[in-house]
């Protein structure tokens, strides 16, 4: 199983190399089928905790506008949201709405009713994304496929799997999220069962993890660092 500084080591070879893919006239370092355990919170820029404790209070609130995240929210929300601000992916709605299902909620049981199940599976995105990625603006198809809690080995683990992941600022951000509902899980489940339950990996699956190119500065720190 490759480990998060197996990746980082993969995109400065291919930075040095120069094996660049241009998307959208930009230049982009890309791992596709990228798999590994997350060793570390971050491949190349340290988390911003300030700011990932508000987006997961901002989860937490299921509201789906980004003025309700920050007054001045990153530009990455910016370019998501429609011209009022509103967007898809607001995690917390997807997994603790009753709109979805109570999804949490739902794995919580399956985890109670059997601990060895193979259902305790957050579902992200949607067919009915293929219509409202871009409906009134947007330009939000939710990156998060699913995330699977799998208790092994006396510990309970999770599984994500990104159809696209930003491996800068999004993989620290959306493991943020993950590493909060493993927790929780793990809190949830050791009360229900009166046993207690340990805290397992985290796995990661991105079948494009990229870097763009205004951010390729922080390899270059990384590389100056070493």
């Amino acid at each position: 199983m490759k480990t998060v500084n197996d990746i980082r080591e993969e995109f400065i070879r291919k930075y040095k190399n120069k094996e660049f893919v241009e998307v959208r006239g930009f230049k982009t370092l890309e791992i596709i089928n990228a798999a590994f355990l997350c060793d570390e919170d971050y491949v190349f820029k340290e988390p911003n905790k300030e700011y990932i404790q508000k987006e997961i209070n901002w989860y937490l609130s299921q509201s789906l506008n980004i003025y309700d995240l920050d007054k001045n929210p990153p530009k990455a929300w910016i370019l998501s949201a429609d011209k009022y601000g509103n967007i898809n992916s607001n995690y917390g709605h997807i997994v603790f709405s009753e709109l979805y299902y109570n999804q949490f909620q739902r794995c919580l049981e399956h985890l109670q009713s059997d601990l060895y199940t193979r259902r305790a599976v957050l579902i992200y995105n949607r067919p009915s994304m293929h219509i409202e990625w871009n409906m009134g603006g947007k330009n939000d198809f939710v990156c998060t496929m699913y995330q699977q809690f799998l208790y092994r080995d006396n510990k309970l683990h999770l599984f994500v799997s990104m159809r696209s992941n930003d491996a800068v600022f999004g993989y620290r951000n959306d493991l943020a999220w993950a590493k909060y509902l493993l927790n929780k899980m793990v809190e949830e489940l050791s009360k229900s069962k009166n046993i207690p339950i340990a805290m397992g990996n985290i796995y990661w699956h991105a079948v494009s993890f990229h870097i763009y190119e205004q951010h390729f500065k922080y390899i270059e720190e990384w590389i100056g660092g070493e």
